[in-house]
């Protein structure tokens, strides 16, 4: 019936939205614009959370490479920073999350798309990240380590799920399946 008044059909896959999810303050802000530079085109939405003291200029910035930035006053919590950008999402979005200090390695802000999907279809919703650090010594030298320690910093953003405590990364109400994801 479709063919007789020329209307094609066609299989549509839906893409899950990636919002990548950010606070900066003014001792970050480089850090923070590199980064947006480099993921911003490998998500739907950048989203940028400040405090007040960033500048104008820095924001506009931001703005320019196509984040949303939004300010808030510093209550002395990390964990509410980061619960502002939480606000700002629509249930479902997959919220990829870092502080200024842990950028995304490039491989997987290139395969950003294609991993969050894989691990949609496998029905998981919260993807923790293997941490590598690296410190910069005051000689220029850099030292790394591979930790055991993982972080949930990608997963499918649920109304609310939000952060608590201290220690900024413990997430409330978050009842869905979660995977590990080991550095390559």
């Amino acid at each position: 019936m479709f063919e007789e008044v020329g209307i094609k059909t066609q299989t549509c896959v839906q893409r899950s939205k990636i919002a990548r999810c950010q606070i900066t303050c003014p001792d970050d802000i480089t850090v923070n614009k590199d980064f947006a530079k480099k993921i911003i085109h490998h998500v739907d939405r950048g989203i940028v959370i400040t405090d007040e003291t960033v500048r104008e200029d820095d924001k506009n910035y931001l703005i320019s490479l196509g984040c949303e930035v939004y300010t808030f006053k510093w209550e002395d919590s990390t964990s509410q920073q980061r619960n502002h950008y939480l606000e700002i999402l629509e249930d479902g979005t997959w919220a990829c999350v870092n502080d200024p200090d842990e950028p995304y390695h490039d491989i997987l802000i290139k395969d950003l798309r294609d991993i969050i999907r894989q691990t949609e279809e496998k029905g998981i919703s919260m993807i923790f990240l293997n941490t590598h650090d690296i410190w910069l010594k005051s000689d220029g030298t850099e030292e790394e380590s591979i930790t055991d320690y993982y972080k949930p910093l990608i997963f499918k953003y649920r109304k609310g799920v939000h952060y608590t405590g201290q220690i900024h990364e413990i997430l409330e109400g978050y009842p869905y399946r979660s995977t590990r994801a080991d550095p390559k």
